[in-house]
């Protein structure tokens, strides 16, 4: 684990009885060492990026959407996105959804990064990025300086006309609270940096008055 990760998630991680290793640096030096730690010990490092059954299992979100919106779909998502997992399977659940003729079109697919760790944004808009740039985030879940899947990431959101923003920090924590204090929401701070992006994406019109907006809360605030 990274040697900043919130005591709460350590403390829920020890309850099972694990051994904890925790990690300077960046999540790229935490990846290293737990592959250099698998290989030592002849263990299997279960990244779930390489696992082909962890994105069949996001893909449930699709089919939870479209039940729940009984068909009419949103025409966006927002999603926060560190590693894509949950955007690439969303998106081949909808695919297959709309294979089968249960939604008639795929939504808006967009991305919301932290300004402080922005590869896939950079990326999208043709901007120079790289790890080195990458400076601590409150929203921990999705700073990831070098996704697996970015071509992949970039594809869907490009087929879908979808996009990619970036928010800073203040405006993050600002819609946290406001979440928390208008909609009863305690969100943590990766989860409300989608809401943050929305922001953004409405500022440009990229979303506009009357568009129907899904936003995906992904983790409880106790948890950071």
């Amino acid at each position: 684990m990274p040697a900043d990760a919130p005591e709460a998630k350590l403390r829920q991680i020890r309850a099972y009885g694990t051994e904890v290793h925790l990690i300077e640096g960046q999540r790229r030096a935490v990846t290293e060492a737990a592959i250099a730690y698998a290989k030592k010990h002849g263990l299997v490092y279960a990244s779930h990026m390489l696992s082909p059954y962890f994105a069949e299992g996001t893909k449930a979100f699709a089919y939870e959407v479209a039940q729940q919106f009984d068909g009419d779909m949103p025409g966006h998502v927002v999603f926060p996105v560190g590693n894509g997992s949950l955007l690439i399977g969303a998106f081949n659940g909808f695919k297959e959804l709309k294979a089968s003729g249960q939604i008639e079109e795929i939504p808006c697919l967009h991305c919301v990064q932290s300004r402080n760790v922005m590869p896939l944004v950079a990326a999208f808009n043709g901007k120079e990025w790289g790890p080195e740039s990458a400076t601590k985030t409150v929203a921990g879940g999705i700073s990831v300086a070098s996704p697996s899947r970015q071509w992949q990431i970039l594809e869907i959101l490009r087929s879908t006309g979808g996009t990619a923003v970036a928010a800073d920090e203040s405006s993050i924590l600002r819609m946290q609270r406001g979440l928390a204090e208008e909609e009863g929401i305690y969100a943590e701070p990766t989860s409300s940096a989608a809401f943050a992006g929305l922001e953004i994406l409405t500022d440009q019109g990229v979303i506009q008055e009357g568009d129907t907006v899904l936003v995906p809360v992904t983790g409880f605030g106790l948890k950071d």
